[in-house]
């Protein structure tokens, strides 16, 4: 997800600043019919700032969804964190 967002975290806000880089396989989530967006689709790692990294690291799927990026519904955001577990290939790197 990274080459969408930039040097930002993927997981609550493109305004926080990512040090963390969470190996992951591409792919895709589709939401139900008539959701705008339509669809999400992830391309290699996400990034995480310290909070959001912290979160991930306690497997705390909850936590995470209540920080949904603007432009997601918190039922859409939980299936793209969900699939981020799902995909996510090992340990985090330090990122910046």
């Amino acid at each position: 997800m990274t080459k969408a967002w930039g040097k930002k975290c993927d997981f609550c806000s493109p305004a926080q600043p990512a040090l963390w880089d969470y190996p992951t396989r591409t792919f895709d989530v589709v939401f139900p019919l008539g959701t705008k967006p339509p669809g999400f689709h992830s391309i290699g790692d996400w990034l995480a700032c310290d909070e959001c990294a912290e979160m991930i690291e306690r497997n705390d799927i909850d936590a995470i969804c209540r920080v949904a990026p603007p432009g997601l519904t918190r039922t859409n955001h939980r299936a793209v964190i969900e699939k981020f577990f799902a995909n996510r290939l090992g340990e985090r790197v330090g990122f910046g």
